[in-house]
């Protein structure tokens, strides 16, 4: 069985992830959350959406299925 993870990070540990790994390189700073299907991990920005009832959880739920999908369906050349 394999295991997913989708983490709610704050702004310090969403910093950590994006420079973590080369191929993260195109997240920027206008990302709600991004998907590594490799790692099996989603990120989301919680203090970004901590304002809008719900976001984090339609966020959280957004990330989930790109790491379900066989093909992305919002990928770009990183992946």
């Amino acid at each position: 069985m394999q295991t997913y993870t989708v983490k709610l990070v704050d702004e310090d540990e969403w910093s950590d992830v994006v420079r973590s790994d080369r191929r993260y390189e195109h997240v920027t700073e206008e990302n709600l959350g991004f998907s590594d299907p490799l790692k099996r991990r989603g990120y989301v920005r919680a203090e970004l959406l901590k304002d809008f009832p719900g976001a984090k959880a339609l966020t959280a739920q957004h990330e989930f299925e790109h790491l379900m999908e066989d093909q992305g369906t919002d990928e770009d050349e990183h992946g």
